[in-house]
């Protein structure tokens, strides 16, 4: 993606045409008319609603990239800070399409108590809505316990 709009696009693509079937697959019902800086879509199953933060990437770099200062300038935060949903929903579409699932809260609480001993992959991204200060940390040093993967 060069431009921010053509990433917004092929992500709206994205869930017409991966996401959402395979939700509906899941017999997840899918609403996404609440979408807020929050969380981005409901998903309901057995009457119970999960707020989920969805995330798309769009060639697979086997890592988890985290926004945690949306515009560097303004000092708005990211996603790692702003979202108040349980679980992340974690897109890489390239042709073999995954998607990770990560409980959040469990999550957050190993990334801050091993901080200073998981490698960490540091950048600014000038793509986004603003200067982006992002982490990428690498899938296999993520404990399985803390994400599942789907693979279609």
């Amino acid at each position: 993606m060069t431009t921010y709009s053509e990433y917004t696009e092929a992500e709206k693509q994205a869930q017409l045409f991966i996401a959402n079937p395979f939700y509906e697959k899941m017999n997840w019902i899918i609403n996404r008319d609440g979408a807020n800086y929050i969380y981005d879509l409901i998903l309901k199953k057995d009457d119970v609603e999960y707020k989920i933060e969805e995330k798309f990437r769009f060639k697979d770099y086997h890592d988890f990239l985290i926004e945690l200062i949306q515009d560097v300038p303004t000092y708005e935060k990211g996603w790692y800070y702003s979202s108040g949903s349980k679980f992340i929903f974690y897109w890489v579409c390239d042709g073999i399409d995954k998607l990770y699932v990560v409980n959040w809260d469990k999550f957050k609480i190993w990334i801050n108590d091993n901080w200073g001993n998981v490698k960490i992959d540091w950048g600014i991204s000038i793509e986004g809505r603003g200067k982006t200060l992002f982490a990428c940390i690498k899938w296999d040093i993520v404990p399985n316990e803390l994400y599942k993967l789907y693979k279609e």
